[in-house]
């Protein structure tokens, strides 16, 4: 069995603790997924962190926007926000929550790696989703887990870029309520 860290990188030394990174002027910060919304009149966005029971925690704001003011410019970038909230939504793979947020994909990419360099392994990978469990996984649920994330970030993008291409055909209304239905993005949904 092998044991990944949440940053495969190695970014931070072994046993560095929270009072040596504040006293860099680093405060770690847990991140949390953004509300889910059913309004695309709406932005969500990033708030400061807040402080609960010793440790912090990203915070988010959701402001109603008015879409009839809404210039080409805002609707690129109100676009890129809800690509952005789908994206890191999350996939369910069988039974098993998979977090889709970027600092993930290293850690399925090194497991990944590792299979790819040792042909035949079958040792189980263990991994611990964000407010989960501790799971083993086996190479083949890895490579699986990996094309369906690949896939769905892939097609979130793909999404945004085909609202991006009806500007100046329909209103930026009606292109932020294409951008909320669900029927509108890539399914969340796989089979192991």
């Amino acid at each position: 069995m092998r044991q990944f860290l949440t940053k495969p990188d190695g970014s931070l030394p072994d046993g560095i603790t929270i009072e040596q990174l504040e006293s860099l002027g680093l405060i770690p910060v847990i991140p949390t997924l953004p509300p889910a919304v059913d309004n695309a009149h709406v932005c969500v966005d990033t708030q400061s962190p807040v402080l609960s029971n010793g440790v912090w925690f990203q915070q988010w704001a959701v402001e109603p926007i008015e879409t009839e003011e809404l210039s080409d410019e805002s609707l690129l970038i109100r676009l890129a926000e809800i690509r952005w909230m789908r994206e890191s939504s999350g996939i369910r793979i069988g039974d098993q929550q998979v977090t889709t947020l970027r600092e993930e994909m290293p850690v399925w990419q090194g497991m990944l790696l590792d299979i790819t360099l040792r042909p035949g392994a079958t040792a189980a990978f263990e991994y611990k989703p964000r407010g989960g469990q501790n799971v083993l996984l086996s190479p083949q649920q890895i490579t699986r887990i990996y094309e369906c994330f690949a896939w769905y970030v892939n097609a979130c993008f793909a999404t945004e870029r085909s609202l991006v291409a009806q500007i100046g055909t329909i209103s930026n209304s009606q292109i932020l309520d294409l951008a909320n239905a669900d029927s509108t993005w890539p399914q969340k949904q796989f089979q192991p």
